[in-house]
């Protein structure tokens, strides 16, 4: 299974993955920060992101190779990881 969000990207929001990353790169000065594998092995979704500017993108890439953007903004702020552990503080 497909994650929908990558599933339902029309192909203007699709490209081959390094066209996506030097797309990234070269226009927001976006590195990827992290990664994880969704569908069973048949996406991986990756968190791009410039810590200059907190421009972030979150993208999907099947195991086709194409690459479709999911979301993306502005203000990205990382969390201590004592709050991702629900810590009251």
């Amino acid at each position: 299974m497909v994650p929908a969000p990558v599933a339902a990207q029309s192909s203007r929001d699709c490209a081959p993955r390094a066209e996506v990353e030097a797309f990234l790169s070269e226009r927001y000065g976006e590195d990827r920060a992290a990664l994880g594998v969704a569908g069973g092995g048949s996406a991986v979704i990756e968190l791009w992101l410039a810590e200059g500017t907190g421009t972030w993108t979150i993208t999907g890439t099947l195991t086709s190779g194409l690459t479709c953007l999911i979301a993306s903004g502005r203000a990205w702020q990382a969390m201590p990881p004592a709050i991702w552990k629900g810590d009251p503080k």
